[in-house]
């Protein structure tokens, strides 16, 4: 009889994080300008031997700009109306130093409203509902693309789960390993519902986005 003896398998959860911040506004006359803001960092101390575990950067005709950790200046559109749809495009980098692949997730928090300059709630315009968001990254040299579903503000905070997985293109973003396919172009789509009535109003939010590590199944 044979015994084979399975090597103790550890895993690791890895969440590294970068933000940047966004910010929607409806202005009267049923016009919206959309931009971000300088950015800051939250959640960034998270690394494997020596290196971070995410980094951004801002797109530069396709190709990625300087990768840091935040990324100030990095969008602005103006004349944006109900039914409208604006894009944004970005990079994320696999930054890990050892052999991880990681699963992309996405987060929306920090909601702030406003009226003309003055604090609102959400209840007082239908941003919240009418504002919808979605994430989709293209890895590089690889199949392992995925997108977030569409979702509005409030289901972006309110779902089950407030980070939210690529996962709606056949299967997980995944960042690969090595610097063939460390690399995802994404894109953040941003659309404003036709039947938006908000005149005046903005929202602004920060976009987090972290990486997870991809667990294999021990070999038998």
């Amino acid at each position: 009889m044979t015994i084979t003896h399975l090597q103790p398998y550890a895993r690791l959860l890895l969440s590294g994080a970068v933000i940047f911040a966004v910010l929607a506004t409806v202005a009267a006359a049923s016009s919206a300008l959309l931009q971000t803001n300088n950015v800051t960092a939250a959640g960034n101390d998270f690394s494997v031997a020596t290196g971070d575990i995410l980094e951004i950067a801002a797109d530069v005709s396709n190709t990625p700009g300087t990768y840091a950790t935040t990324l100030p200046d990095a969008f602005n559109a103006a004349g944006m109306v109900p039914g409208d749809t604006r894009e944004f495009k970005f990079w994320l980098q696999n930054k890990t130093t050892q052999d991880v692949e990681l699963h992309l997730f996405a987060d929306l928090a920090d909601y702030l409203y406003q009226h003309d300059g003055g604090n609102i709630t959400s209840d007082d315009t239908d941003l919240d509902s009418k504002m919808k968001v979605q994430f989709a990254c293209d890895v590089i040299n690889s199949v392992n693309d995925g997108d977030t579903l569409q979702q509005s503000l409030s289901t972006w905070t309110t779902a089950a789960s407030t980070k939210k997985p690529f996962d709606q293109n056949g299967g997980p973003a995944v960042l690969g390993a090595d610097s063939s396919t460390n690399q995802a172009q994404c894109t953040m789509t941003v659309t404003l519902d036709s039947t938006s009535i908000a005149e005046g109003d903005s929202v602004q939010f920060d976009a987090l986005f972290s990486g997870q590590q991809v667990l294999e199944s021990p070999a038998p």
